[in-house]
């Protein structure tokens, strides 16, 4: 599975571009690990169905720098992208910025505050 840290979280304002920094690929066995947040916290932001936003395969999108994708999600619902700003490989630096609109047709530019609130 592939991987990013997100310092500041993802955003849902599509005018906000987040850091990404790749790091590690996991297995899929991360899908429920989660670490305390201090000093460096692991957080899963959503789970969901995750599908190539443009023709192709989304792992040749990802080698290639530039990804768009759409996230099925229990917390979001949205295409984001995600664009490489450097070389490629372990900790390569890219933004993560989200579309105008959610998939189920409502627009929503911050996470909620808990999961209840979906």
């Amino acid at each position: 599975m592939r991987s990013w840290a997100v310092p500041k979280g993802p955003s849902l304002d599509p005018a906000a571009k987040r850091l990404a920094v790749q790091v590690e690929d996991h297995g899929l066995d991360h899908n429920n690990f989660e670490a305390p947040p201090a000093p460096a916290g692991v957080i899963v932001w959503d789970r969901g169905l995750l599908r190539a936003g443009r023709p192709g395969r989304l792992a040749r999108s990802v080698e290639r720098g530039h990804a768009v994708f759409v996230l099925h999600g229990q917390r979001a619902g949205r295409r984001f992208v995600l664009q490489r700003t450097g070389k490629p490989g372990i900790k390569s630096q890219w933004l993560l910025s989200s579309a105008a609109t959610s998939t189920r047709g409502q627009a929503r530019t911050s996470w909620p505050n808990s999961p209840r609130q979906l």
